[in-house]
């Protein structure tokens, strides 16, 4: 087949595809080669010769016939003009092509690790050796799923409706994947069909090694394997030395503890799991052990809250200027350094205390992002600024402050950007963390977007967006609670989010900016039909793929923010037990393309504190019981406490109310008679005690339009 290339070559004047793939965007080629792929990838065909891969795409101005005629195992010959398709170098529009024979057995894929992807065999076909999904469930088609290697090197793997891929499980095995290395604003593996998913071993970890708990000498992990297999825990310090090799006696489900380590450090743990004949190693993850100090968490918002819901503990403020305050605070009082990476600032506020703090001799770095204005910035101040992912978002929001000084290391996070509708306007929340080992996570991920440790970025070795890897550990201990921290896109944040919801036992309530992703959709519309609260705001409820309507549809209790202050928080509350929120709206560029920070806090006095601001915002819209859509007059709340049932609302009224609460199949529980006087906004009804759920109350004021809404049981 080469010789029969070589004499097409020489008749048609073609050049190798590794030589046209140098020319110039704009420049016709013409190439041979083996077409690799079908219609299962839709009309574009990828060619490959021996030197390289070029695919050829019949887009507008091509010879016609080029799709329907040309499948996989083809030898051909094509003309057309060299395109950059959002990353992706092709021939488009195609405009000659000979198809020479038919049949023609594709090149072997050879076998190729995650880290030995580069432009040069973009369009060529490859083998990679022992991957594994991140994802679970089932395969959607026109969807990105992403695998992992052994190295801890992933990928993104790209779906296409219409494949026989589609609805199939996705393998929770290592499994061999031939693909196609195509890009789409970065590295996309293409399979086929199911047959390029090909099962690596019949020993596999059905539960990748996992950290469970941590003290300040110690971390335990588990993990699990399909079939009984020792195992050997090999752990590594930060500067790759081996501290630990141990073997562990065979069973299937393992846990270890992995002792005498240093407080508020990292390390690099791998377990490799053997069978005679069997050999597989898993996943190389950080890991930290707790800080020496317990540590705190504060929790800020810039607007009001429902202490009716308070546990008996009440956030930091609910004041934008005492925001702002505390910040100014954390950046006056820091000895060593400042590191930030703000989406968008116009506070000069902020940046005249970086300057004196800079001037003191106090390192101080700020990572920007290069999509928004940062207006405050112009004339540039005297410390660096690294303006970070161009063609998707720097969006993380945190600030970490003498992160190496165990006693004074503090991270303040949330949804807020420092500008001035941010702070005193838009609904925004924040914490304030003061732990050792989670300050120098944050740092890790800063540096890494700033290319380097020292008091200067190195741009050159800056690494944002796609381009990151996970390299930070994930599990924390503050003030006795755990603390999950993830970062964007390296981390696969969405699927912790949809973990959380997953587990949820009584309720989920949520208040986002934006809301795109269908998984977390369909975890909330599965709880509500097995019958737990679900209740959730959304600001842009007209964005691309907005879930508001599907939700609605499901039967879940979701309201558009319909105030003219833009609700900007990005939180879960799961159970009143855990808090997610940070700079991650629920989104795929989100979780796949931009820079963000997450933390899920696992604890109930945080949880309480984020349950009375969710309630007061709520408190503020229009409440519908009625069907999806329709719209509420309600200006009415309430909840019922230890016997007391206290209602809230603006009346302008004297007369004989009728008061029914009703459980959530309309089902009466309570009826009592209330008198509503004019100007008086607070009634407290005794009624008797009632279980630990949601009701609806009805307030039916003579022959008045009444009113429905939903109240909860707060013990």
């Amino acid at each position: 087949m080469l010789a029969f290339l070589a004499i097409v070559a020489a008749c048609m004047g073609q050049i190798p595809i590794q030589q046209a793939r140098s020319q110039a965007i704009g420049s016709s080629v013409t190439i041979s080669g083996i077409v690799t792929n079908g219609n299962e990838l839709g009309t574009i065909r990828y060619i490959e010769d021996g030197t390289g891969g070029l695919p050829a795409y019949p887009g507008t101005g091509s010879v016609p016939g080029f799709a329907t005629q040309v499948e996989r195992g083809d030898s051909i010959t094509v003309t057309g003009v060299l395109y950059d398709y959002n990353g992706l170098l092709e021939l488009s529009p195609i405009t000659g092509f000979t198809v020479h024979a038919k049949g023609t057995i594709p090149p072997d894929p050879p076998p190729r690790m995650l880290g030995e992807i580069q432009e040069s065999i973009e369009g060529t076909i490859a083998r990679f050796v022992s991957v594994t999904f991140q994802e679970t469930g089932d395969f959607s088609g026109n969807a990105s799923y992403t695998i992992l290697d052994d190295q801890g090197v992933q990928a993104d793997v790209y779906i296409r409706n219409g494949q026989n891929i589609v609805g199939t499980p996705i393998p929770t095995a290592p499994v061999d994947l031939v693909g196609i290395i195509s890009a789409y604003f970065g590295v996309q593996l293409l399979p086929r069909d199911l047959n390029d998913l090909i099962p690596a071993t019949d020993l596999y970890f059905t539960n990748e090694i996992r950290q469970t708990d941590l003290d300040a000498g110690s971390v335990t992990l588990t993990w699990t394997t399909n079939l009984p297999a020792s195992g050997r825990v090999i752990i590594q310090d930060p500067f790759g030395n081996v501290l630990e090799d141990t073997l562990i006696t065979s069973a299937a489900t393992h846990t270890h503890i992995v002792d005498q380590l240093a407080p508020a450090t990292f390390y690099r743990i791998q377990v490799v799991a053997e069978r005679p004949g069997s050999q597989i190693s898993s996943q190389q993850r950080w890991m930290s052990t707790a800080s020496l100090l317990p540590g705190s968490m504060e929790v800020y918002f810039n607007q009001s809250v429902d202490q009716t819901f308070a546990m008996g503990v009440d956030p930091v403020t609910t004041s934008g200027d005492d925001v702002l305050d505390a910040l100014l605070q954390l950046i006056q009082t820091a000895t060593e350094s400042i590191d930030l990476a703000i989406y968008n600032i116009n506070e000069a506020v902020i940046v005249n205390a970086l300057n004196i703090a800079y001037n003191k001799g106090i390192q101080v770095r700020y990572v920007a992002a290069a999509a928004t204005s940062n207006s405050v910035f112009e004339p540039p101040p005297p410390f660096p600024i690294l303006y970070g992912n161009d063609w998707a978002l720097m969006h993380n929001k945190f600030v970490i402050v003498d992160a190496q000084i165990p006693e004074l290391a503090s991270v303040f996070t949330g949804s807020m950007n420092f500008t001035t509708s941010q702070i005193y306007n838009y609904p925004n929340n924040m914490v304030l963390a003061r732990d050792h080992a989670l300050a120098l996570n944050y740092t890790r991920e800063f540096e890494e977007m700033w290319g380097s440790q020292g008091a200067l970025p190195e741009p050159d070795y800056a690494r944002f967006g796609a381009a990151k890897w996970d390299n930070t550990p994930h599990l924390f201990k503050v003030n006795g609670s755990f603390v999950e921290s993830y970062f964007s896109p390296s981390d696969f944040t969405n699927r912790e989010i949809l973990d959380e919801l997953q587990s949820a036992s009584s309720s989920i309530r949520f208040a986002l900016l934006t809301f795109t992703r269908d998984d977390l959709a369909e975890a909330m519309i599965q709880k509500v039909q097995g019958g737990l609260e679900v209740r959730g705001i959304i600001e842009n409820i007209n964005d691309n793929g907005s879930e508001y309507v599907k939700l609605l549809n499901a039967g879940v209790n979701v309201i558009d923010h319909s105030p003219d202050a833009l609700l900007h928080h990005k939180y879960g509350l799961v159970d009143d037990m855990v808090v997610i929120t940070g700079s991650h709206n629920w989104s795929n560029a989100a979780d796949q393309q931009n820079d963000e920070n997450t933390l899920i806090i696992h604890d109930p006095n945080i949880a309480n504190l984020f349950r009375q601001e969710f309630e007061a915002r709520w408190g503020e819209l229009p409440v519908s019981v009625n069907a999806p859509g329709e719209q509420s007059r309600n200006s009415w709340r309430g909840v019922v406490r230890d016997g007391s049932l206290f209602l809230f609302g603006d009346n302008s009224m004297n007369v004989l109310a009728e008061v029914t609460v009703m459980d959530l199949l309309g089902q009466p529980m309570v009826s009592q008679q209330l008198e509503l006087v004019a100007g008086v906004q607070t009634y407290i009804l005794p009624i008797p005690v009632l279980p630990s759920s949601h009701y609806v109350v009805s307030i039916q004021p003579g022959d008045q339009e009444g009113v429905q809404f939903l109240i909860p049981v707060v013990r």
